[in-house]
Protein backbone atom coordinates (compact mmCIF):
# COMPACT_ATOMS: atom_id res chain seq x y z
CA UNK A 1 0.00 0.00 0.00
CA UNK A 2 1.18 3.50 -0.85
CA UNK A 3 0.32 5.65 2.13
CA UNK A 4 1.15 8.52 4.42
CA UNK A 5 -0.26 8.73 7.94
CA UNK A 6 -3.39 10.40 6.53
CA UNK A 7 -3.72 8.63 3.14
CA UNK A 8 -4.62 5.01 2.44
CA UNK A 9 -4.05 4.25 -1.24
CA UNK A 10 -4.43 0.94 -3.06
CA UNK A 11 -4.55 2.60 -6.48
CA UNK A 12 -4.25 0.40 -9.58
CA UNK A 13 -3.40 -2.77 -7.68
CA UNK A 14 -5.83 -4.76 -9.89
CA UNK A 15 -7.13 -6.52 -6.79
CA UNK A 16 -10.22 -8.68 -7.27
CA UNK A 17 -11.91 -8.36 -3.90
CA UNK A 18 -14.80 -10.70 -3.20
CA UNK A 19 -15.28 -10.92 0.56
CA UNK A 20 -15.53 -8.43 3.41
CA UNK A 21 -12.52 -10.11 4.99
CA UNK A 22 -10.38 -9.54 1.89
CA UNK A 23 -11.06 -5.81 2.15
CA UNK A 24 -10.58 -5.59 5.88
CA UNK A 25 -7.24 -7.39 5.59
CA UNK A 26 -5.92 -4.57 3.39
CA UNK A 27 -6.29 -2.19 6.30
CA UNK A 28 -4.63 -4.33 8.97
CA UNK A 29 -2.26 -2.21 11.01
CA UNK A 30 -3.63 1.10 9.70
CA UNK A 31 -4.96 3.71 12.10
CA UNK A 32 -8.34 4.20 10.42
CA UNK A 33 -9.24 7.12 12.66
CA UNK A 34 -6.36 9.09 11.15
CA UNK A 35 -7.22 8.49 7.49
CA UNK A 36 -8.25 11.61 5.58
CA UNK A 37 -8.00 10.29 2.02
CA UNK A 38 -8.94 6.86 0.69
CA UNK A 39 -7.99 5.68 -2.81
CA UNK A 40 -9.41 2.38 -4.09
CA UNK A 41 -9.44 3.10 -7.83
CA UNK A 42 -8.17 0.46 -10.21
CA UNK A 43 -9.44 -2.54 -8.25
CA UNK A 44 -12.70 -4.47 -8.50
CA UNK A 45 -15.17 -5.13 -5.69
CA UNK A 46 -17.93 -7.70 -5.44
CA UNK A 47 -21.06 -7.35 -3.29
CA UNK A 48 -19.55 -8.63 -0.04
CA UNK A 49 -16.36 -6.66 -0.62
CA UNK A 50 -18.43 -3.51 -1.05
CA UNK A 51 -20.14 -4.18 2.25
CA UNK A 52 -16.76 -4.77 3.86
CA UNK A 53 -15.41 -1.49 2.50
CA UNK A 54 -18.45 0.30 3.89
CA UNK A 55 -17.65 -1.01 7.36
CA UNK A 56 -14.05 0.15 7.01
CA UNK A 57 -15.20 3.62 5.92
CA UNK A 58 -17.41 3.87 9.00
CA UNK A 59 -14.24 3.61 11.09
CA UNK A 60 -12.75 6.68 9.34
CA UNK A 61 -14.37 9.64 11.16
CA UNK A 62 -11.89 12.10 9.66
CA UNK A 63 -12.25 10.99 6.04
CA UNK A 64 -12.25 13.99 3.70
CA UNK A 65 -11.65 12.52 0.24
CA UNK A 66 -12.63 9.21 -1.36
CA UNK A 67 -11.44 8.16 -4.81
CA UNK A 68 -13.56 5.17 -5.78
CA UNK A 69 -13.26 5.50 -9.55
CA UNK A 70 -13.01 2.33 -11.63
CA UNK A 71 -13.83 -0.16 -8.87
CA UNK A 72 -16.35 -2.35 -10.70
CA UNK A 73 -14.46 -3.63 -13.75
CA UNK A 74 -15.78 -7.08 -14.79
CA UNK A 75 -18.75 -6.77 -12.41
CA UNK A 76 -22.29 -7.27 -13.70
CA UNK A 77 -25.06 -4.74 -13.24
CA UNK A 78 -26.70 -7.23 -10.88
CA UNK A 79 -23.69 -7.06 -8.56
CA UNK A 80 -22.96 -3.35 -8.56
CA UNK A 81 -25.96 -1.94 -6.63
CA UNK A 82 -25.39 -4.40 -3.80
CA UNK A 83 -21.80 -3.18 -3.44
CA UNK A 84 -22.32 0.50 -4.23
CA UNK A 85 -25.29 1.23 -1.97
CA UNK A 86 -23.55 0.38 1.33
CA UNK A 87 -20.42 2.26 0.22
CA UNK A 88 -22.35 5.46 -0.56
CA UNK A 89 -24.41 5.10 2.61
CA UNK A 90 -21.22 4.84 4.66
CA UNK A 91 -19.68 7.84 2.89
CA UNK A 92 -22.79 9.87 3.71
CA UNK A 93 -22.10 9.22 7.40
CA UNK A 94 -18.60 10.78 7.22
CA UNK A 95 -19.08 14.28 8.68
CA UNK A 96 -15.89 15.74 7.19
CA UNK A 97 -16.23 14.33 3.66
CA UNK A 98 -15.76 16.99 0.96
CA UNK A 99 -14.31 15.20 -2.10
CA UNK A 100 -15.77 12.16 -3.89
CA UNK A 101 -14.80 10.55 -7.21
CA UNK A 102 -16.93 7.62 -8.35
CA UNK A 103 -16.21 8.09 -12.05
CA UNK A 104 -15.30 5.49 -14.67
CA UNK A 105 -17.57 2.88 -13.19
CA UNK A 106 -20.20 2.91 -15.95
CA UNK A 107 -22.71 1.18 -13.75
CA UNK A 108 -25.65 2.64 -15.64
CA UNK A 109 -29.02 4.09 -14.78
CA UNK A 110 -30.06 1.04 -12.75
CA UNK A 111 -27.42 1.83 -10.15
CA UNK A 112 -28.08 5.57 -9.91
CA UNK A 113 -30.30 5.00 -6.87
CA UNK A 114 -27.28 3.51 -5.12
CA UNK A 115 -25.51 6.87 -5.30
CA UNK A 116 -28.47 8.80 -3.89
CA UNK A 117 -27.62 8.43 -0.16
CA UNK A 118 -24.38 10.31 -0.78
CA UNK A 119 -26.36 13.36 -1.94
CA UNK A 120 -29.57 13.04 0.05
CA UNK A 121 -27.95 12.31 3.42
CA UNK A 122 -24.28 13.32 3.13
CA UNK A 123 -22.42 16.48 4.14
CA UNK A 124 -21.88 19.42 1.74
CA UNK A 125 -19.35 18.34 -0.89
CA UNK A 126 -16.69 20.54 -2.46
CA UNK A 127 -15.67 18.13 -5.24
CA UNK A 128 -17.99 15.71 -7.05
CA UNK A 129 -16.65 13.69 -9.96
CA UNK A 130 -19.22 11.45 -11.62
CA UNK A 131 -17.79 11.11 -15.13
CA UNK A 132 -18.56 8.00 -17.17
CA UNK A 133 -21.01 6.30 -14.85
CA UNK A 134 -23.66 5.70 -17.51
CA UNK A 135 -26.33 8.06 -16.19
CA UNK A 136 -28.03 8.87 -19.50
CA UNK A 137 -31.03 11.23 -19.48
CA UNK A 138 -33.17 9.74 -16.71
CA UNK A 139 -30.30 8.99 -14.38
CA UNK A 140 -28.94 12.47 -15.01
CA UNK A 141 -32.23 14.06 -14.04
CA UNK A 142 -32.35 11.96 -10.88
CA UNK A 143 -28.84 12.84 -9.69
CA UNK A 144 -29.17 16.50 -10.68
CA UNK A 145 -32.38 16.71 -8.68
CA UNK A 146 -30.65 15.13 -5.70
CA UNK A 147 -27.76 17.59 -5.96
CA UNK A 148 -30.16 20.54 -6.02
CA UNK A 149 -32.09 19.03 -3.10
CA UNK A 150 -28.87 18.61 -1.15
CA UNK A 151 -28.16 22.34 -1.45
CA UNK A 152 -31.61 23.18 -0.07
CA UNK A 153 -31.25 20.64 2.75
CA UNK A 154 -27.90 22.08 3.76
CA UNK A 155 -29.17 25.65 3.59
CA UNK A 156 -32.14 24.72 5.79
CA UNK A 157 -29.61 23.36 8.28
CA UNK A 158 -27.67 26.63 8.21
CA UNK A 159 -24.87 25.31 5.99
CA UNK A 160 -23.67 27.23 2.93
CA UNK A 161 -23.10 25.51 -0.44
CA UNK A 162 -19.46 24.50 -0.91
CA UNK A 163 -19.34 22.72 -4.28
CA UNK A 164 -16.29 23.90 -6.24
CA UNK A 165 -15.84 21.11 -8.81
CA UNK A 166 -18.45 19.26 -10.85
CA UNK A 167 -17.28 16.74 -13.46
CA UNK A 168 -20.09 15.19 -15.54
CA UNK A 169 -18.29 14.00 -18.65
CA UNK A 170 -19.12 10.97 -20.81
CA UNK A 171 -22.61 10.30 -19.49
CA UNK A 172 -24.77 10.96 -22.59
CA UNK A 173 -26.95 13.23 -20.48
CA UNK A 174 -28.69 14.88 -23.43
CA UNK A 175 -30.88 17.95 -23.49
CA UNK A 176 -33.55 16.01 -21.60
CA UNK A 177 -31.56 16.40 -18.39
CA UNK A 178 -30.01 19.82 -19.10
CA UNK A 179 -32.61 21.86 -17.20
CA UNK A 180 -32.16 19.67 -14.15
CA UNK A 181 -28.39 20.16 -14.27
CA UNK A 182 -28.84 23.90 -14.79
CA UNK A 183 -31.00 24.01 -11.67
CA UNK A 184 -28.41 22.03 -9.71
CA UNK A 185 -25.66 24.39 -10.85
CA UNK A 186 -27.76 27.43 -9.89
CA UNK A 187 -28.09 25.98 -6.39
CA UNK A 188 -24.28 25.86 -6.09
CA UNK A 189 -23.02 29.37 -7.00
CA UNK A 190 -19.65 28.51 -5.42
CA UNK A 191 -18.73 26.37 -8.45
CA UNK A 192 -15.21 27.03 -9.77
CA UNK A 193 -14.72 24.16 -12.21
CA UNK A 194 -17.25 22.63 -14.60
CA UNK A 195 -16.45 19.84 -17.02
CA UNK A 196 -18.78 18.26 -19.56
CA UNK A 197 -17.69 16.39 -22.65
CA UNK A 198 -19.47 13.78 -24.72
CA UNK A 199 -22.83 14.41 -23.10
CA UNK A 200 -24.76 15.14 -26.32
CA UNK A 201 -25.94 18.57 -25.20
CA UNK A 202 -27.34 20.53 -28.10
CA UNK A 203 -28.13 24.23 -28.34
CA UNK A 204 -31.02 24.36 -25.89
CA UNK A 205 -29.11 22.31 -23.34
CA UNK A 206 -25.92 24.35 -23.73
CA UNK A 207 -27.93 27.56 -23.35
CA UNK A 208 -29.55 26.69 -20.03
CA UNK A 209 -26.34 25.24 -18.57
CA UNK A 210 -24.19 28.21 -19.66
CA UNK A 211 -26.78 30.60 -18.26
CA UNK A 212 -26.71 28.78 -14.92
CA UNK A 213 -22.90 28.80 -14.87
CA UNK A 214 -23.08 32.57 -15.29
CA UNK A 215 -24.34 32.73 -11.70
CA UNK A 216 -21.11 31.14 -10.47
CA UNK A 217 -19.05 34.25 -9.85
CA UNK A 218 -15.82 32.40 -9.01
CA UNK A 219 -15.74 30.17 -12.09
CA UNK A 220 -12.15 29.39 -13.08
CA UNK A 221 -12.33 26.40 -15.44
CA UNK A 222 -14.86 25.81 -18.19
CA UNK A 223 -14.63 22.60 -20.21
CA UNK A 224 -17.48 21.93 -22.66
CA UNK A 225 -16.66 19.50 -25.46
CA UNK A 226 -18.60 17.65 -28.13
CA UNK A 227 -21.67 19.84 -27.80
CA UNK A 228 -23.73 21.73 -30.38
CA UNK A 229 -23.81 25.41 -29.50
CA UNK A 230 -25.30 26.60 -32.83
CA UNK A 231 -28.23 24.66 -34.25
CA UNK A 232 -28.78 25.13 -37.98
CA UNK A 233 -32.49 24.36 -37.53
CA UNK A 234 -32.94 27.49 -35.44
CA UNK A 235 -31.56 30.02 -37.93
CA UNK A 236 -33.80 33.05 -38.20
CA UNK A 237 -36.09 32.22 -35.28
CA UNK A 238 -37.02 35.47 -33.54
CA UNK A 239 -36.07 35.78 -29.90
CA UNK A 240 -33.80 32.75 -29.81
CA UNK A 241 -30.66 33.14 -27.71
CA UNK A 242 -28.11 30.87 -29.33
CA UNK A 243 -25.98 28.53 -27.30
CA UNK A 244 -22.94 30.33 -28.71
CA UNK A 245 -24.27 33.63 -27.33
CA UNK A 246 -24.80 32.08 -23.90
CA UNK A 247 -21.26 30.68 -23.97
CA UNK A 248 -19.78 34.03 -25.00
CA UNK A 249 -21.69 35.83 -22.26
CA UNK A 250 -20.45 33.27 -19.75
CA UNK A 251 -16.86 33.86 -20.86
CA UNK A 252 -17.26 37.62 -20.43
CA UNK A 253 -18.80 37.23 -16.98
CA UNK A 254 -16.01 34.87 -15.90
CA UNK A 255 -13.17 37.14 -17.06
CA UNK A 256 -11.71 38.08 -13.64
CA UNK A 257 -11.07 34.51 -12.49
CA UNK A 258 -11.05 32.37 -15.64
CA UNK A 259 -7.94 30.16 -15.96
CA UNK A 260 -9.00 27.52 -18.49
CA UNK A 261 -11.41 27.74 -21.43
CA UNK A 262 -11.73 24.50 -23.39
CA UNK A 263 -14.45 24.44 -26.06
CA UNK A 264 -13.38 21.86 -28.67
CA UNK A 265 -15.87 20.22 -31.05
CA UNK A 266 -18.72 22.58 -30.22
CA UNK A 267 -20.02 23.45 -33.73
CA UNK A 268 -19.78 27.22 -33.22
CA UNK A 269 -20.40 28.07 -36.88
CA UNK A 270 -19.59 31.55 -38.18
CA UNK A 271 -21.80 33.55 -35.80
CA UNK A 272 -20.57 31.68 -32.78
CA UNK A 273 -16.91 32.03 -33.74
CA UNK A 274 -17.35 35.78 -34.18
CA UNK A 275 -19.15 36.14 -30.85
CA UNK A 276 -16.55 34.15 -28.93
CA UNK A 277 -13.53 36.06 -30.24
CA UNK A 278 -15.44 39.27 -29.55
CA UNK A 279 -15.92 38.12 -25.97
CA UNK A 280 -12.18 37.52 -25.65
CA UNK A 281 -11.59 41.09 -26.84
CA UNK A 282 -14.28 42.69 -24.68
CA UNK A 283 -12.64 42.02 -21.31
CA UNK A 284 -9.19 41.58 -19.82
CA UNK A 285 -8.51 37.99 -18.72
CA UNK A 286 -5.67 38.34 -16.18
CA UNK A 287 -5.56 34.64 -15.25
CA UNK A 288 -6.51 32.81 -18.46
CA UNK A 289 -3.63 30.48 -19.38
CA UNK A 290 -5.18 27.68 -21.46
CA UNK A 291 -7.59 27.86 -24.41
CA UNK A 292 -8.81 25.07 -26.70
CA UNK A 293 -10.86 25.94 -29.78
CA UNK A 294 -9.99 22.92 -31.92
CA UNK A 295 -12.47 21.09 -34.16
CA UNK A 296 -14.67 24.11 -34.82
CA UNK A 297 -15.14 26.51 -37.76
CA UNK A 298 -12.78 29.36 -36.92
CA UNK A 299 -11.16 31.02 -39.96
CA UNK A 300 -8.62 33.73 -40.73
CA UNK A 301 -10.83 36.70 -39.86
CA UNK A 302 -11.44 35.16 -36.45
CA UNK A 303 -7.74 34.47 -36.01
CA UNK A 304 -7.00 38.15 -36.68
CA UNK A 305 -9.35 39.10 -33.85
CA UNK A 306 -7.90 36.35 -31.68
CA UNK A 307 -4.41 37.75 -32.21
CA UNK A 308 -5.58 41.13 -30.95
CA UNK A 309 -6.97 39.46 -27.84
CA UNK A 310 -3.73 37.58 -27.22
CA UNK A 311 -1.78 40.84 -27.46
CA UNK A 312 -4.06 43.05 -25.41
CA UNK A 313 -6.48 40.99 -23.29
CA UNK A 314 -4.73 37.69 -22.52
CA UNK A 315 -1.48 38.67 -20.80
CA UNK A 316 -0.68 35.25 -19.30
CA UNK A 317 -2.03 32.92 -22.01
CA UNK A 318 0.49 30.09 -22.39
CA UNK A 319 -1.38 27.33 -24.23
CA UNK A 320 -3.71 27.38 -27.21
CA UNK A 321 -4.95 24.61 -29.50
CA UNK A 322 -6.75 25.40 -32.77
CA UNK A 323 -6.33 22.22 -34.84
CA UNK A 324 -9.04 21.21 -37.33
CA UNK A 325 -10.33 24.69 -38.12
CA UNK A 326 -10.19 26.60 -41.42
CA UNK A 327 -7.25 28.62 -42.83
CA UNK A 328 -4.71 27.01 -40.52
CA UNK A 329 -1.70 26.61 -42.80
CA UNK A 330 -1.13 30.07 -44.22
CA UNK A 331 -2.52 32.41 -41.58
CA UNK A 332 -0.07 35.19 -40.63
CA UNK A 333 -2.18 35.82 -37.53
CA UNK A 334 -1.65 32.28 -36.27
CA UNK A 335 2.06 32.59 -37.01
CA UNK A 336 2.23 35.63 -34.76
CA UNK A 337 0.16 33.99 -32.03
CA UNK A 338 2.62 31.12 -32.08
CA UNK A 339 5.57 33.52 -31.71
CA UNK A 340 3.91 35.30 -28.80
CA UNK A 341 3.18 32.09 -26.92
CA UNK A 342 6.69 30.86 -27.59
CA UNK A 343 8.06 34.08 -26.10
CA UNK A 344 5.97 33.31 -23.01
CA UNK A 345 7.52 29.83 -22.89
CA UNK A 346 4.12 28.36 -23.73
CA UNK A 347 2.77 26.11 -26.49
CA UNK A 348 0.66 26.66 -29.59
CA UNK A 349 -0.90 23.62 -31.28
CA UNK A 350 -2.02 24.53 -34.78
CA UNK A 351 -1.64 21.71 -37.30
CA UNK A 352 -1.01 18.42 -35.52
CA UNK A 353 -3.15 16.39 -33.20
CA UNK A 354 -1.77 15.20 -29.88
CA UNK A 355 -2.21 12.26 -27.54
CA UNK A 356 -2.95 14.41 -24.51
CA UNK A 357 -6.62 14.01 -23.61
CA UNK A 358 -8.84 16.75 -22.25
CA UNK A 359 -9.32 14.71 -19.10
CA UNK A 360 -5.55 14.81 -18.61
CA UNK A 361 -5.58 18.56 -19.22
CA UNK A 362 -8.12 19.15 -16.50
CA UNK A 363 -6.60 16.71 -14.03
CA UNK A 364 -3.14 18.15 -14.62
CA UNK A 365 -4.29 21.64 -13.73
CA UNK A 366 -6.58 20.67 -10.86
CA UNK A 367 -5.73 21.49 -7.29
CA UNK A 368 -9.00 20.12 -5.95
CA UNK A 369 -7.65 16.76 -4.86
CA UNK A 370 -4.64 18.34 -3.19
CA UNK A 371 -6.81 20.45 -0.96
CA UNK A 372 -8.33 17.68 1.14
CA UNK A 373 -6.70 18.59 4.42
CA UNK A 374 -7.35 22.31 4.46
CA UNK A 375 -4.19 23.43 2.70
CA UNK A 376 -4.20 26.80 0.98
CA UNK A 377 -5.05 26.67 -2.72
CA UNK A 378 -1.80 26.52 -4.68
CA UNK A 379 -1.82 28.75 -7.76
CA UNK A 380 0.64 26.74 -9.82
CA UNK A 381 -1.80 24.22 -11.24
CA UNK A 382 -2.04 25.60 -14.76
CA UNK A 383 1.73 26.03 -14.86
CA UNK A 384 1.92 22.30 -14.21
CA UNK A 385 -0.46 21.82 -17.13
CA UNK A 386 1.83 23.78 -19.41
CA UNK A 387 4.82 21.68 -18.34
CA UNK A 388 2.93 18.47 -19.10
CA UNK A 389 1.69 19.80 -22.42
CA UNK A 390 5.24 20.72 -23.36
CA UNK A 391 6.22 17.07 -23.00
CA UNK A 392 3.21 15.63 -24.80
CA UNK A 393 2.26 17.94 -27.65
CA UNK A 394 3.72 18.43 -31.12
CA UNK A 395 3.39 21.75 -32.90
Amino acid sequence: MASTPSVASFKNRALKLESAESVQKLFDGIDLAGIEKLVMSGNTLGVDAGKGLAEVIRKMPNLKAANLSNIFTTRSIDEIPGALTPICTALAECPNLVDVDIGDNAFGQRAVDSVMPLLTDGPPLEVLKIANIGMNVEGGRTLAGALAGAAKRHQDAGLSPKLRTLVLSRNLLGDGSAKAWANAISCHPTLERFESNRNEFRESGVTVIATALGRCTSLRRIVIEDAVVANVDNDGVDGLVGGWKAIADLVRQSAPNLEMLHLPSCSFRTEGCEELVSALNDEVYPNLKSIRLDHNEFEDSHFQSLLTAVKTKLPVLAFMKVTTNDDLEDSPYLEEIGRILESRKGRFVRLHEDSFSDEDDVEACSDDDANIAGEAHPDTSVDTLIELLDKNLSV
